[in-house]
């Protein structure tokens, strides 16, 4: 008879037959018996499916739902709506995880007692070149008074705070909240922002487990979001109200600044993609939103890249149509001759 589940690990899967098997394989490696691994499928039209179910006929911790595709969020929400377990996960079904994950996640809760949210390091992998990068964060437990400082320290550590897949949830956490299916592109940090106002205690730990794969696709995206600018703006609004409600935003304000000039050079980038469907009026338009948006920023408390930097002068300092201008010449560069793009990003 198998014990009480603790776990209830969610992988939600669309069209990654490449991945999927390498994922589940590491999930279903564990020599503990109180965990199950919820797969959802959301309407994979490739061979996805057929692999879940081959690998969940020979074990017994697997659980196999279907659904029309409906999103990320869609089939987070799906499979939490059976997880039986204490502690909710997400697994990402193209990334894997060590063999001995919940022996960590054991040892933290045991550390933590038995917190609200633990939240680990991860390491990335690129695929083609297993060029590896560890995201390890400091052990400490954070209380109700102090859960300001947990978000201000997992934002100043790259996107560890945004993350679902590095973190242990509570159960009772998703009696109060569920992930938004409408948004689909920040959910998880709408989806924390939420969750971070709610809880008493954050166990932030040293270990980490899990393996986030990056793919050659992933690092040269070149894929246009037609809501991008929309996304960014809930991605803004949803932090700052995170920290006033926290109140933090005074001490942790360059984070902000941080943060938000990201989100509105990630909009520049999306703008002159090859598939962008905008009109030179249009990009005119976005280019004087953005310059209004960033002028508020100090920028000396701002972290940038050299390019990042390169972009910024060119649309805070230069009229509009020269700004387009100049950036339709330098995302021609980097999209189309990429060693001259390169030059131009190494010699600023």
């Amino acid at each position: 008879m198998r014990s009480k589940i603790k776990y209830s690990v969610i992988v939600p899967v669309y069209n990654v037959e490449s991945y999927v098997e390498y994922c589940l394989k590491s999930l279903i490696n564990n020599n503990l018996d109180n965990y199950e691994v919820i797969i959802v499928n959301d309407g994979s039209t490739d061979n996805s499916l057929s692999l879940c179910e081959e690998i969940a006929s020979n074990c017994d911790k697997i659980k196999i739902i279907s659904q029309k595709n409906g999103g990320l969020s869609s089939a987070r929400n799906s499979g939490l709506n059976i997880a039986e377990g204490d502690y909710i996960l997400f697994v990402d079904s193209d990334d894997w995880v060590d063999s001995n994950y919940l022996h960590v996640i054991n040892n933290a809760l045991s550390l933590s007692g038995s917190s609200d949210i633990i939240v680990f390091g991860y390491e990335s992998v690129v695929n083609e070149s297993n060029k590896r990068d560890i995201v390890k964060l400091e052990s400490r437990l954070y209380l109700k008074n102090e859960i300001g400082e947990a978000v201000a320290y997992l934002d100043n550590n790259g996107i560890s705070f945004n993350l679902a897949w590095n973190k242990v949830y509570k159960r009772w956490l998703f009696e109060k909240i569920s992930f938004n299916p409408s948004i689909s592109y920040c959910e998880d940090l709408v989806f924390n922002s939420s969750v971070f106002n709610m809880v008493d205690k954050v166990y932030v730990s040293n270990d980490g487990y899990y393996k986030y794969r990056i793919t050659l696709d992933s690092l040269t995206n070149n894929h246009f979001y037609n809501n991008y600018r929309e996304m960014a703006d809930i991605a803004v609004l949803t932090r700052s109200e995170l920290y006033r409600n926290l109140k933090i935003t005074r001490k942790y304000q360059h984070i902000l600044y941080n943060k938000e000039l990201n989100y509105r050079l990630g909009e520049i980038t999306n703008m002159y993609r090859p598939s962008s469907v905008f009109n030179i009026k249009e990009r005119l338009s976005i280019i004087k939103d953005i310059k209004g948006k960033i002028a508020s920023l100090k920028i000396g408390q701002v972290r940038m890249s050299n390019i990042e930097k390169l972009i910024f002068i060119i649309i805070n300092y230069l009229p509009a149509w020269v700004s387009d201008r100049l950036l339709v010449a330098l995302f021609y560069l980097k999209n189309n001759m990429r060693s001259s793009y390169n030059f131009i990003r190494n010699f600023i």
